[in-house]
């Protein structure tokens, strides 16, 4: 009886499992998949950047006219948009980062990247997902303070 190493076991069941899932889809629905997010993500893009855009400008105006600059709301919001425009650039992405010689290469369309390409889509989605999780709380604590905890 021959001993599977704990990587080799792990390999083989991600590769059965991704085989499972996408076995009946023809090519047409594989870069249906890949090309779905692109269109919404350009527009989460551009809402991100504009309300980042509006912000810093009305910062720049005020500080021009001897402003206190942003409450907390405000930049709670700047925060939030920094967040999703880099987590939506990161679904942009799609499946470009992916190597493109991999174990799922039947599988999926359009990778055309390497492993820190990959790494680096991955790196934006968790930061995107911790800044979105933290400017979610603070905008509940800074509600909670506002209504005094009532």
């Amino acid at each position: 009886m021959t001993r599977i190493s704990q990587r080799e076991r792990s390999t083989t069941m991600s590769t059965s499992n991704a085989s499972t899932v996408f076995r009946n889809l023809n090519s047409t629905q594989l870069k249906t998949l890949a090309i779905a997010p692109k269109p919404t993500s350009l527009l989460s893009i551009a809402g991100s950047s504009y309300i980042i855009g509006k912000i810093i400008l009305s910062e720049r105006v005020s500080n021009v006219r001897g402003g206190r600059g942003h409450c907390t709301y405000t930049n709670l919001l700047l925060g939030l948009s920094f967040a999703d425009l880099i987590t939506a650039i990161a679904y942009f992405l799609t499946t470009w980062p992916i190597p493109k010689d991999n174990i799922y290469s039947d599988y999926i369309w359009g990778e055309v990247g390497n492993q820190t390409t990959c790494n680096i889509q991955g790196f934006m989605l968790q930061i995107g997902a911790i800044a979105h999780t933290t400017t979610a709380i603070s905008r509940s604590v800074s509600v909670g303070n506002l209504y005094r905890w009532e």
